[in-house]
């Protein structure tokens, strides 16, 4: 069985964790702050932030195959005008 030797050592295997939550709390601070505005009731997390961009390829690939004018766009704009929304 070919595995890395690291994966089940907790310090070594998820030591990246550390880096992920870091680096999304400074780069998506300013699109939670801009969502959030729309949002009453619910607090919005930086996690939930990440969940939304992480689903931003299913978005892409609803709107092009319901919407055929959007067909006409490459991929890379298609990608680019709905990540604007975040």
């Amino acid at each position: 069985m070919f595995r890395c030797p690291n994966a089940g050592d907790n310090s070594k295997a998820r030591r990246s964790k550390l880096f992920l939550e870091e680096w999304t709390n400074t780069y998506l601070k300013e699109a939670q702050d801009r969502l959030q505005k729309q949002l009453d009731g619910y607090p919005l997390t930086i996690e939930d932030v990440y969940t939304m961009q992480q689903m931003c390829a299913y978005e892409v690939s609803f709107v092009y195959y319901y919407h055929p004018q959007f067909q006409i766009m490459s991929i890379v704009d298609r990608s680019h005008r709905l990540f604007q929304i975040l």
